[in-house]
């Protein structure tokens, strides 16, 4: 496809400037750069091909050349130019472990797990290192080594495919049971590990989808200042944009700007009345303004037009849960967690609700998955032991407020559910 809108601009601006500075390299990299960050690969190698045939010192420029290779799937290519590269600049931790999940990718596992130690050298707390590595040792079966490996990561950042790629190794080991434990609330997606070069390259892009990526990761960084200049800007080039509009809601919710926040959610919903995630924004500001009915009229509605999304059947069952119309709120969670949902605490609460509507088994299954992923959270061994206890299993239930308390010595929460347990039993004797 041909260049348009901000993308042709901005490669015309580049060439004109070239024109007129045939050497200036940097002029020339900003260009491969934009081809690149913009989906034509093939374009920027053809660029850098040009670059390096006058500068061959530059290790930024061998790893955007390494990149674009490896989009084209030209996997050689990509390693030896990355290799390059880290000889030119040998305390960068990402040209290590980048390069060590492209050896994976060509069945090197023990060149994949030599690299990935260096970067783990170079940076200790580097998170794509770590998972390069576990990676390695999974496809050598070293699975237990591997998940070591994780939960040391773990103890610094968390995220979903992390617990994914725990239960993986929990289920090569034949341990079903763990491994449904951390499965259930992992995510098999790889994220994007944090990288400064490519940060620089996502710099390169242009258009809408590029300027609600950045808004978006300024709010992921509570830059909210940042954020809403960028969206003003966005908002003078795109104004029938109803996305646009959405992260302007969200500064003014963060802001705890309730009157704005409505206001411009209500803009949204004239600009597109069918739009899901409308309704389901609006549905929470009119809970957070007292509204109820008019929550759960926008709830419905967000549904109604997009029933695969997981955010509202968990609003839906929030309200539900406010109306004590506790049966039909554990139905709405089914339905959320049947679509995917990682968040531990969202489980503690399924557990919790699944117990009040009288499905006391699935509320132990539930909070056993908590538990299991979770061992330092009180809550969850309450609730399992209770979720237990409602079964008429009394002695499982004092184990699970046992085994709580081995983790968590003296907590109150559980101290107080075994007591309540034992007046209970003083009581019926």
């Amino acid at each position: 496809m041909a260049p348009a809108g901000e993308v042709k601009q901005a490669i015309e601006d580049k060439l004109d400037l070239i024109e007129a500075t045939p050497g200036d390299i940097s002029t020339r990299a900003e260009l491969a750069m934009i081809y690149q960050a913009n989906a034509m690969p093939g374009t920027s190698i053809k660029t850098w091909n040009q670059i390096m045939a006058v500068q061959t010192d530059n290790p930024l420029h061998w790893y955007m050349l390494a990149v674009a290779h490896h989009d084209m799937g030209n996997y050689e290519s990509a390693i030896s130019s990355i290799a390059t590269a880290r000889s030119l600049a040998t305390d960068e931790p990402q040209l290590w472990w980048i390069a060590a999940f492209w050896s994976m990718d060509m069945g090197r596992t023990s060149e994949a797990e030599t690299l990935a130690r260096e970067s783990i050298r170079i940076d200790p707390d580097n998170s794509g290192g770590h998972v390069a590595l576990a990676l390695a040792l999974m496809e050598q079966d070293r699975l237990s080594d591997a998940r070591v490996i994780l939960e040391r990561i773990r103890r610094k950042v968390e995220h979903p495919y992390l617990r994914y790629l725990i239960g993986q190794t929990y289920r090569r080991q034949g341990q079903s049971e763990l491994a449904d434990s951390w499965l259930a609330q992992g995510d098999a997606r790889q994220p994007k590990f944090p990288d400064p070069w490519r940060t620089n390259l996502e710099s390169h892009r242009r258009g809408i989808d590029a300027t609600l990526d950045r808004i978006d990761a300024l709010l992921d960084q509570n830059k909210n200042d940042e954020a809403v200049g960028m969206i003003l800007d966005a908002q003078r080039k795109w104004p029938e944009d109803v996305n646009v509009l959405h992260r302007r809601s969200e500064t003014y919710r963060r802001k705890g700007d309730l009157k704005r926040w409505l206001l411009t959610l209500r803009k949204a919903e004239d600009m597109e009345p069918d739009n899901a995630a409308t309704h389901l924004n609006l549905s929470m500001a009119y809970n957070q303004n007292d509204e109820s009915s008019r929550a759960m009229t926008h709830a419905m509605r967000s549904i109604e037009l997009n029933p695969s999304v997981a955010a509202a059947h968990l609003q839906m069952a929030r309200l539900l849960i406010v109306r004590n119309d506790i049966p039909e709120a554990a139905g709405r969670l089914d339905a959320a967690f049947g679509l995917g949902v990682q968040d531990p605490r969202e489980r503690l609460q399924y557990a919790h609700v699944l117990l009040r509507a009288r499905r006391a088994i699935d509320a132990e299954k539930e909070a056993r998955l908590v538990t299991r992923v979770s061992p330092d959270n009180a809550l969850g061994w309450c609730v399992l032991a209770e979720s237990i206890y409602a079964q008429g299993r009394r002695e499982d239930a004092m184990a699970a407020l046992q085994e709580g308390l081995t983790i968590l010595p003296g907590n109150d929460k559980i101290m107080m559910i075994r007591g309540r347990f034992e007046a209970f039993e003083k009581q019926s004797q």
